[in-house]
Parts: structure tokens; C-alpha cells; sequence
């Protein structure tokens, strides 16, 4: 099965999760693993 997302969405998820992972770090909080599951899907 062929996955259709394109290079810009793959680098605006990439961004995102890497936001939320810093979020989460900064403010010591678990919920900032959120971001893994958004980087790596």
C-alpha cells in the first residue's frame, strides 16, 4: 500500500512533534511524549 503524504506535510508533522516534545521538557510535564507518537507516525 502506497502512502500518500507529501514532503511538506511530513516536515510540518515533524516540527510539530518536535515542538511538543520541547514543550514537554520545558514545562516537565509527560504530556510532552505526545510528540513522539506525532514525529514518528
Amino acid at each position: 500500500m502506497k502512502v500518500n503524504v507529501g514532503s511538506a506535510d511530513k516536515v510540518i508533522r515533524i516540527v510539530a512533534g518536535v515542538a511538543v516534545i520541547g514543550w514537554g521538557v520545558y514545562a516537565q510535564n509527560w504530556l510532552g511524549a505526545i510528540g513522539i507518537i506525532v514525529s514518528v507516525n
